[in-house]
């Protein structure tokens, strides 16, 4: 039976990992990949690095280390609509390890991003 880390991530999203920032602060992305996740649609709320708060509309299990500024959709790669709408950003990454400290449940929360991409790298 695969650990709780491994199991459940049945659904596709893409991932325009973050990239450098541009001169105008904006983060560039490279270029998509597919992968395999849970995607969850709840609201939460979580404090942002100003002091605020932000109310995410979805928290996404993923494999992988993926840096806030990142860009997903949900879905595959081959259904990607042109031009790209309903983008989410990762507005924070959480890893949390198991009770032996021997795997981690990573997962990210999203906010509703525009309908355009920013510069792929």
């Amino acid at each position: 039976m695969p650990s709780l880390e491994q199991s459940c991530r049945f659904q596709d999203a893409v991932l325009w990992a973050a990239g450098s920032i541009d001169n105008y602060g904006q983060y560039q992305v490279q270029s998509p990949v597919e992968i395999k996740v849970r995607w969850e649609d709840v609201q939460e709320e979580i404090g942002d690095p100003a002091g605020g708060t932000v109310i995410t509309s979805s928290r996404v299990f993923v494999d992988r280390v993926i840096a806030v500024g990142s860009l997903m959709w949900e879905g595959k790669l081959e259904d990607l609509p042109t031009p790209v709408t309903n983008l989410k950003r990762v507005a924070s990454y959480s890893k949390i390890p198991d009770i032996k400290g021997r795997n981690d449940r990573r997962f990210v929360q999203l906010v509703t991003y525009s309908d355009s991409l920013p510069s792929v790298e």
